[in-house]
């Protein structure tokens, strides 16, 4: 054998002896193939066992062929020690090699099994997506019918009181019918208690964002919360707000408890709004809520103060204002009262 490796011969052989299956599996350039035989029928499987040696049957056939058993034990004392080892030897590893594929093969059913759950879950969640991006959509929808809604009906008004000459007392009466229409009143109503004792309307603070407000509403399913401090309104988790007393919130905030944003007077509207300072992240909200109190109180002319400065600020604005359906013209001021620093708005 040695002889033909070194020549480069290619060479089969054929053999029932153990040593030289070792041999086999002693060199790299050697391999052993086994003959599947079905033990039970003492048939040939025809098939080939790449990396296998096989053992020897010849006993076990001999046996059920009906040869006598002391020729087989005789036979069998013709193996030398050394010989009966390694036939040993070789069994072991044949058993082990054989326990190895089959847990191989297990592990890939494994394997496959578990992709395919995976491959389940992703259906799953693509499928949750789906859903809530329709259900976003279907509220999206319904909020813009309402908004439009209310839209059409305070032009509506608008135009009527300007057609009619109505008293400023029966005007706030009506307007006071439309808000409560649109922003049903919850005076009279018991306010539930919140987790934690949190209840609307009630002064509380954001730990996280070291910041005082009042809490607006509670979203339960999402564990979170909706305050509203005096630069915006901030939607936070239940676990970061607490509670403050009156005698906390002056302490912490330098304020009386009725706080800066709440301040006005339905009889008496503000007609300007100053948001010098702000950034376009919290200005945009302000001017918002600020046009549709306008709105609300039939103001034909409102100005907004935002400063010079960098010019963001004002152009924010002024896009804003330009897609705002409400609005029906806006200019800069005069020089003398503020010029390129204001902006005076004309509604619908």
């Amino acid at each position: 054998m040695n002889r033909f490796r070194e020549q480069g011969a290619t060479i089969v052989v054929t053999t029932h002896f153990d040593r030289l299956k070792a041999y086999g599996y002693l060199h790299a350039d050697v391999e052993n193939v086994a003959v599947e035989f079905n033990e039970a029928t003492l048939e040939p499987r025809y098939t080939l066992a790449y990396g296998s040696s096989g053992l020897s049957n010849a006993f076990l056939v001999a046996g059920k062929l009906g040869i006598s058993e002391k020729v087989l034990v005789a036979a069998r004392a013709h193996q030398d020690g050394s010989g009966e080892d390694l036939s040993r030897t070789l069994e072991i590893l044949e058993r082990l090699k054989h326990d190895a594929e089959r847990e191989r093969l297990e592990f890939f059913r494994m394997k496959e099994e578990v992709r395919q759950e995976r491959q389940k879950l992703k259906k799953i969640l693509e499928t949750i997506k789906e859903k809530r991006l329709e259900i976003y959509s279907k509220a999206e929808e319904k909020a813009k019918k309402a908004v439009q809604k209310i839209e059409d009906e305070l032009k509506e008004w608008v135009r009527r009181r300007k057609e009619e000459k109505v008293a400023p007392r029966l005007q706030h009466k009506e307007l006071q019918e439309i808000r409560e229409k649109v922003f049903p009143s919850v005076r009279g109503k018991k306010r539930s208690p919140m987790p934690g004792g949190l209840k609307v309307g009630g002064h509380v603070r954001i730990e996280s964002l070291r910041s005082n407000g009042i809490l607006t509403n509670v979203l339960k399913p999402l564990n979170r919360a909706e305050v509203l401090t005096d630069k915006a309104k901030v939607r936070a988790p239940l676990s970061e707000i607490i509670q403050v007393t009156g005698g906390e919130e002056k302490k912490e905030m330098g304020i009386q408890n009725t706080q800066p944003f709440l301040k006005g007077s339905v009889d008496e509207p503000s007609s300007q709004l100053n948001v010098i300072g702000l950034t376009v992240e919290d200005a945009l909200p302000r001017v918002d809520k600020f046009i549709d109190q306008a709105l609300l109180h039939g103001l034909e002319k409102v100005t907004i103060i935002h400063g010079v400065g960098s010019g963001r600020l004002r152009n924010a604005i002024s896009q804003y204002l330009n897609g705002h359906r409400a609005v029906k013209s806006f200019i800069s001021g005069e020089t003398m009262k503020g010029g390129r620093g204001i902006t005076i708005v004309e509604l619908r």
